[in-house]
């Protein structure tokens, strides 16, 4: 199984993908390479002798069975980089040097368009902590300095699906009158049947292919600014971490579906107005896939582990959309509350004493 990294041309060191000028950039001196320019330097790289290659691609794997584990080894320090079978890019926890699994990206497994980091992980952090700062009975570990240190920037795996739905729904609905004269109070009530029929197209449709992912986050973090897919290369995701899917597409259809379904009952339902009542009496809605690409898209995560309880932070890794479920500190609680509970109490005793 082989595996990559990127180097520098001019020192030999690392390159990780830059989100704010989109580039490849070197930390050591300071030269950055567009995508294109690491393309013909590869092109020409691989043009020469492989004995001169500097980009290796020398790995050891092992896969241990209980855990479906795999170890491989690092091409710039050999250390072992121990991920799951679905790590597709993550970094030496040695020598932090960006390593890329070629054979998760490759082949069947290989992307077919991806969007590129555009916030950085510097922007990620202050929007945690501008989000954070309102919260004052968060608990400490969550604003711990080393602990928002640990946001990682990832690559998701998704479906899009194109899509066409074409549907009919049949609504009652009713409209009251009410009018009276010197003796009697009249109530009028007409009875209509409405009928909607027509087609939708949905474009790019995302369904997260990673079971790691909770659905419900992955969709609040929508929705992506698709004018800004790239035809996928693996630059992109060096110095960043990327899974490949473990759902497939056929597996996401139903899903994509199901999204389509609620989207279209919606849109139907919003057409019919005017009326005092209205229920939807019959439903129908055929959907038909046209084209499944097959996408990586990028988030930042923070993942905290608190009182025995996993509590997920994520960013949208191009609009900085943001979504987190984060606890309550029950001491800060309690003390906040005995604290106005207290100043009652005072106010309380001055009113009677004033009385």
């Amino acid at each position: 199984m082989e595996i990559k990294t990127y180097k520098c041309p001019c020192c030999g060191a690392p390159l990780k993908f830059d989100s704010e000028n989109q580039k490849l950039a070197c930390e050591a001196c300071d030269n950055s390479y567009t995508i294109e320019q690491m393309d013909e330097f590869e092109s020409a790289e691989n043009t020469k002798d492989e004995s001169n290659f500097e980009w290796s691609t020398q790995s050891k794997h092992i896969t241990i069975d209980p855990e479906k584990m795999c170890v491989y080894s690092c091409p710039s320090c050999g250390a072992e980089i121990v991920g799951d079978e679905c790590m597709a890019a993550t970094e030496c926890a040695y020598c932090s040097n960006p390593v890329i699994v070629t054979s998760k990206l490759s082949g069947m497994l290989k992307p077919d368009v991806i969007i590129p980091f555009s916030v950085s992980k510097e922007e990620a952090k202050k929007a945690y902590k501008k989000h954070i700062s309102k919260l004052k009975l968060l608990p400490n570990l969550f604003s711990d300095k080393n602990r928002i240190e640990k946001m990682t920037g990832i690559y998701v795996p998704f479906w899009l699906f194109d899509c066409n739905a074409n549907a009919k729904f049949t609504y009652s609905a009713t409209n009251t009158h009410i009018w009276s004269d010197s003796k009697y109070r009249y109530v009028k009530t007409d009875f209509f049947s409405i009928i909607r029929e027509g087609s939708l197209r949905f474009h790019k449709v995302p369904v997260d292919a990673s079971l790691k992912m909770a659905d419900d986050y992955m969709d609040a973090l929508e929705p992506y600014n698709y004018n800004e897919l790239k035809d996928f290369d693996m630059s992109y995701i060096s110095g960043f971490y990327a899974d490949r899917y473990d759902i497939d597409a056929h597996s996401s259809c139903t899903r994509a579906e199901t999204r389509i379904n609620d989207t279209t009952t919606d849109i139907f339902r919003s057409t019919v107005n005017g009326y005092a009542s209205i229920s939807q009496r019959h439903g129908n809605i055929h959907t038909q896939v046209e084209n499944t690409s097959y996408a990586l898209l990028p988030v930042w995560i923070l993942n905290t582990k608190y009182q025995g309880k996993n509590y997920l932070f994520a960013i949208n890794g191009q609009t900085g959309k943001f979504v987190g479920n984060l606890p309550v500190d029950c001491k800060k609680y309690f003390s906040w509350l005995f604290g106005i509970t207290g100043i009652l109490a005072v106010l309380a005793q001055l009113l009677l004493f004033f009385i």
